[in-house]
């Protein structure tokens, strides 16, 4: 059976709010896929009209969301993959 506890601030007692806190998963999925997404459709955009092709907006937004999928489902893959030193259960 499971107890319940409370604790109950005293008078006076200000008990801390926990700050809303980004996980640090999301913060690493942003930096791994958004940032790179950004830098290779900026590339795109500069080295596309040397070579004699203009891409349109439409375009762009294409690439750098494939981009970034494609690296944000790698990093997910390895961020969520299970720890290779942590012992095994079962089986």
């Amino acid at each position: 059976m499971e107890t319940l506890t409370v604790e109950v601030a005293q008078p006076g007692e200000t008990q801390a709010r926990p700050r809303a806190m980004v996980s640090h998963a999301c913060v690493g999925l942003l930096i791994v896929s958004i940032l790179p997404a950004l830098f290779w459709t900026a590339v795109l955009a500069t080295m596309a009209p040397l070579l004699g092709y203009q891409p349109g907006v439409g375009i762009l937004l294409l690439f750098g969301a494939t981009v970034a999928l494609f690296l944000g489902l790698v990093f997910a893959g390895i961020a969520l993959s299970p720890d290779p030193d942590a012992p095994r259960t079962g089986r």
